[in-house]
């Protein structure tokens, strides 16, 4: 037994020996490389990556604390000591894994774990050496290798030592230019080719680099006054953490026409893990705002409706998921109950009640039954507190104007709009009693509100002298004043327009009356009453002569 013992441990010797001379050989069943810039200037954050390439068949345990608490021997990237005029930027950041039975794992090729560093903007060296080990352990389905750790080392050049650019404007720019929905044109045009589930990614990708960027602001530079905004914007950028490697289904569908939006839904596969970790960054950020000494309360209240704007936008993004068993007033109650705490916790703020209608706008885009539900409560929450509290005095008064406009858009009570009109004429709907009116709300970037100018026009000059008008309520940016103008001239349109110049997320009109989405046309009787509130097309001139004729 003895005998068999040593020739046990003489064979494992042999065995190791013969796996540790084929390090840097092609036989190798775990290959890494590392990469970084080779040359970087003082004050640049720059990115360190270790590929894994993992031949078929074989496997090693992720950095997760699954296979750790089992007694698996995990992946570790380790830096040594790090030189002065460099230091890392959070932790390494490590692909997902893919599961194996009861542990995690990674397989094949671009496993990329990626660290991010910052060079000191007064570093005096001309080179940066890095050092580390890789620790893994190879696995097949019958065998483990021993625990293995390689040594690698990269040296990279310091070009420029007096950077023109500080590190933190050069971060802040990558920031703004993250942010952009498209780089250019022919991008957009590629991503309206992609299918559902490439657009998730799409977007998935660019809100990730949005989210890392502003993160590292938020802890690389706690004294600059951008901060708390590099927090909202991390807090707004939304990424899907969509599944890398469990979307096998979603990747197959060829036509993607016969697949219902539902189903999509609900068949993504997402990164749980890197979603919580997310959000847990996300909620530290606010926490830290809210228990700061030299936070004002101005600065608490707009962090805390950080949070809850996330939370509301995670709710839309899958409410068309949701169980049928489920009603939208159960969906939306988690949303309502952390408006409620907020408007409490800030009932002195003076911008309650434009947070509200931000909000529930919002909401109403998905269920406006429940959101003018939620106004009624607000009316009643608010009514006994708005003589001692300013913000609840607003919101109050906010409350009771959504519910006369409610009557309005359901066609209770006749629209009553003034304003002064592009060509500075003096527009008031009430003296136009017992006409019929036509509301267009449109704007130059709305491609089939311009499709419908032409009919429009073609209606307006065949009905106008039998009792007909149109008012274009045009919700563009003070910048396309001139734009807007010339789209007019160029369809000889002549009814009046109002221009506020807020574009839309901010005109006073589309936030009063919900407007979520161009075109949008409500056609009122002569009594002023909205009745149709889709009056394109065919639509229009049928509803137009059936109202013309009433007396």
């Amino acid at each position: 037994m003895t005998k068999l013992i040593k020739l046990e441990c003489i064979l494992l010797i042999l065995f190791i020996s013969l796996y540790q001379l084929t390090i840097g050989q092609e036989a190798k069943i775990v290959n890494h490389t590392v990469s970084s810039p080779d040359q970087v200037n003082a004050g640049d954050t720059i990115a360190v990556t270790l590929t894994l390439e993992i031949q078929p068949g074989w496997y090693i345990y992720s950095s997760e604390d699954i296979n750790s608490r089992q007694g698996m021997h995990t992946l570790q990237w380790q830096f040594q000591q790090l030189a002065s005029g460099i230091k890392a930027v959070g932790d390494p950041a490590y692909p997902e894994p893919l599961p194996n039975g009861q542990y995690s794992v990674y397989m094949g090729k671009g496993n990329i774990i990626t660290q991010r560093f910052i060079v000191d903007e007064n570093i005096a060296k001309d080179k940066l050496t890095l050092r580390g080990k890789l620790i893994y352990q190879a696995c097949d389905d019958e065998m483990c290798y021993p625990p293995m750790t390689e040594n690698w080392e990269r040296i990279i050049d310091i070009v420029n030592t007096k950077k023109k650019v500080s590190h933190v404007d050069s971060l802040w720019e990558e920031i703004q230019k993250s942010t952009a929905l498209f780089p250019n044109e022919e991008e957009y045009e590629r991503y309206k080719s992609l299918n559902p589930l490439e657009m998730r990614r799409y977007d998935n990708e660019r809100y990730l680099q949005t989210s890392q960027l502003a993160l590292e602001f938020w802890k690389a530079h706690s004294d600059d006054p951008r901060r708390e905004k590099a927090m909202r914007i991390f807090m707004s950028a939304d990424p899907w953490f969509i599944s890398k490697n469990r979307n096998e289904t979603l990747e197959g569908i060829s036509n993607w026409k016969e697949v219902n939006p539902k189903v999509f839904l609900q068949s993504i596969i997402i990164d749980t893990i890197a979603r919580n970790e997310w959000l847990r960054e996300g909620e530290a950020m606010v926490d830290y705002v809210l228990h700061s000494a030299n936070s004002s309360i101005s600065d608490k209240e707009k962090a805390a409706f950080a949070q809850l704007a996330r939370d509301f936008r995670l709710k839309a993004r899958f409410f068309h998921a949701k169980s049928d068993d489920i009603s939208e007033k159960t969906y939306w109650s988690s949303i309502f109950q952390e408006l409620l705490l907020h408007m409490h916790t800030y009932a002195d703020q003076p911008n309650l009640d434009a947070r509200a209608k931000d909000l529930l706008s919002a909401l109403s885009g998905y269920s406006v039954d429940v959101a003018t539900e939620y106004w009624k409560m607000i009316e009643q929450e608010t009514a006994g507190g708005q003589d001692e509290h300013l913000g609840l005095k607003h919101l109050y008064e906010a409350a009771r104007e959504h519910i006369l406009i409610t009557d309005v858009t359901a066609g209770n009570t006749p629209l009553d709009m003034r304003f002064t009109a592009l060509d500075g004429a003096e527009v008031d709907v009430k003296s136009l009693r017992g006409k019929v009116v036509l509301i267009d709300f449109w704007a130059t970037w709305c491609k089939p509100c311009l499709e419908e100018l032409p009919h429009l026009k073609e209606i307006y000059d065949k009905y106008r002298n039998q009792g007909f008008e149109i008012i274009g309520i045009c919700l563009e940016q003070e910048d396309a004043r001139n734009k807007a103008k010339e789209t007019l001239k160029s369809y000889a349109i002549e009814w009046p327009q109002r221009f506020e110049g807020k574009g839309f997320a901010s005109d006073s009109y589309r936030l009063q009356y919900s407007i979520n989405s161009l075109p949008t046309a409500w056609l009122l009787n002569k009594e002023g009453a909205i009745i149709h509130k889709k009056a394109r097309g065919a639509v229009l001139e049928s509803l137009l002569k059936e109202q013309l004729k009433e007396k």
